[in-house]
């Protein structure tokens, strides 16, 4: 290849185009946004619970407080809690449906950290896996049960 041809990066979900521009496109190959288990049990017990460990979830920042309105819609605060709703509202499957739990603050908010700076290069349109990591060591089985 000429030295003044541009390579093409291409990574869709976060990748940059031959001019080094983000990507936009919908991501075949999404990357992973991992969450450890033991860092953020409550977060990962939700996950696992609603079927949601290893889903292929779609970014949409644009309509994350729309949709995390109508998630929470009728749902009260309760002191000393977050309400957690899944798929998250930064996502085109959150929003109206979505499952609601009730968890520690750290817990959601770290774990929305977590998730956030993960994909901080995706971009809207684009897609990622999330992986809940360490389940077995807080106690979860496959089949979505802890063990006591």
């Amino acid at each position: 290849m000429p030295d003044n041809e541009p390579l093409l990066v291409h990574n869709c979900g976060g990748g940059l185009d031959a001019n080094g521009n983000s990507c936009s496109c919908s991501s075949p190959r999404p990357i992973a946004a991992e969450v450890d288990a033991v860092e953020h049990p409550d977060f990962a017990i939700h996950a696992h619970e609603q079927g949601l460990n290893g889903a292929k979830l779609t970014v949409d920042r644009a309509g994350a407080e729309s949709r995390r309105r109508d998630s929470l819609r009728g749902i009260p605060t309760q002191t000393g809690f977050d309400r957690d709703e899944l798929p998250p509202a930064m996502t085109v499957e959150g929003g109206t449906g979505a499952h609601v739990k009730y968890i520690n603050p750290r817990d959601n908010r770290g774990a929305g950290s977590v998730i956030k700076a993960q994909v901080k290069d995706v971009p809207d349109g684009g897609t990622f896996i999330l992986r809940i990591e360490n389940l077995d060591l807080i106690g979860v089985t496959p089949r979505g049960r802890r063990s006591r």
